[in-house]
């Protein structure tokens, strides 16, 4: 780009924030003189990306309040869908990736396909119906609940949903139904998961991190120098798939004995706990339950009140853990694992025994900084960071900063 595109693309990235600033505000930040941010700001109010703000405060001598300009929230908006294992969760974002409005539709295990379709279709046009007039769709994502090729908007395979087969032209598929006129993003929904984790997260300092999703199976995804890895089958991040009990008699989705994924599930955390009721009577887990009625939260609950046989039950899950993340660490090295899902709720006794064990597990002679943390994000992770991606590649389009 040119010197004069360059300047243009450096003021959008810094209002970019959704935050009303002021002309002196944009020079501290970007260095560019006060006379050709004028001419910038002119430009971008004309093409209706910026939008006058008002006025600020005065200055504390009294001068005269200050011009305030802000990103236009409403210039365009993004649509971005996440299929998980248990539904369909939706959102749109504006300009400054702020979520507008969300939806969740609950799908049954092995949804067919073609309903997976349809409501991802309906979706999609009841947003666009939704939205106002003078408002651009700048983008379709999509969360894909397994492997997914992103250049070619197609899902390789989806291990909880065997009835799709392998090599699902989604991205063909949505659109010959919706004939819009913006790009789609296929991605695996981790990937997005780990996007949301750099933009809002508390992986936002880092260039180097590793994202493990845990409750229902053991989903991963690694985020290097500024963007996800992929690998050359689209399997990078997949630890969930590493077989660690080639032994065991648990079948993971995806037709290996003794994965992770397979070693992890909240459900059989729960099955044992009620399994163990006639055994440990004396666990508070019995005390105000009936064993049929058992939570996850409650075994979280008992666990950091050091309930014995809670603890214990925590534990099996934490060795599990630990094996996975000190596997990660052993391949990847990430400056940070960030736990999502699930088990952010089991508490401080799930995760400072957690990180005691996978660091002993990794060349215990080697003094080593492992970082395990519980993300601060919510289910609105997914589809942040798809809406993430495709406003990244919106705002690197050379003809929003050309003539």
């Amino acid at each position: 780009m040119s010197l004069k595109s360059d300047n243009r693309k450096a003021v959008l990235d810094f209002l970019r924030s959704g935050k009303e600033s002021t002309i002196a505000d944009i020079e501290d930040e970007t260095r560019i003189s006060k006379t050709t941010l004028k001419k910038i700001l002119e430009y971008f109010i004309k093409t209706d990306l910026v939008s006058y703000a008002g006025k600020g405060s005065s200055t504390d001598e009294g001068g005269k309040k200050p011009d305030l300009f802000v990103l236009n929230r409403k210039y365009g908006y993004v649509i971005s869908i996440c299929i998980t294992m248990h539904d369909i969760f939706s959102a749109v974002t504006d300009m400054s990736n702020q979520i507008v409005r969300t939806d969740s539709i609950p799908i049954k295990k092995n949804e067919p396909l073609d309903k997976i379709i349809n409501h991802i279709s309906s979706i999609t046009e009841r947003y666009i119906h939704l939205s106002e007039d003078n408002e651009r769709l700048l983008g379709l994502a999509i969360g894909f609940p397994g492997i997914a090729d992103a250049g070619r908007g197609i899902g390789l395979l989806a291990p909880n949903y065997p009835s799709w087969g392998i090599n699902i032209p989604i991205k063909e598929r949505l659109l010959e139904i919706l004939k819009i006129d913006c790009p789609i993003y296929l991605e695996n929904v981790n990937r997005f998961q780990a996007i949301a984790e750099k933009e809002i997260g508390i992986a936002k300092g880092y260039s180097s991190f590793m994202i493990i999703e845990g409750g229902y199976g053991f989903g991963g995804a690694i985020f290097d120098s500024e963007n996800t890895r992929r690998g050359g089958n689209f399997l990078a991040g997949e630890v969930g798939h590493m077989v660690v009990d080639p032994k065991s008699e648990k079948q993971c989705t995806c037709g290996a004995m003794g994965c992770l994924n397979a070693l992890v599930r909240v459900e059989d955390v729960i099955e044992k706990a009620v399994q163990g009721a006639g055994l440990r009577p004396e666990s508070v887990l019995f005390k105000d339950h009936a064993p049929e009625n058992l939570v996850i939260e409650d075994i979280f609950s008992a666990s950091n009140a050091d309930d014995p046989f809670a603890m214990e039950l925590m534990d099996e899950v934490i060795d599990w853990f630990a094996i996975g993340i000190s596997n990660s660490y052993a391949v990847y090295d990430p400056d940070l694992i960030v736990l999502q899902g699930v088990f952010t709720g089991a508490g401080d006794y799930f995760l400072n025994e957690l990180r005691r064990k996978a660091e002993n597990m990794v060349l215990k002679r080697m003094k080593k900084d492992f970082k395990i943390e519980y993300s601060p994000l919510g289910t609105e992770r997914e589809v942040v960071g798809g809406a993430t991606l495709v406003l990244r590649d919106y705002f690197e389009k050379e003809n929003l900063y050309s003539d």
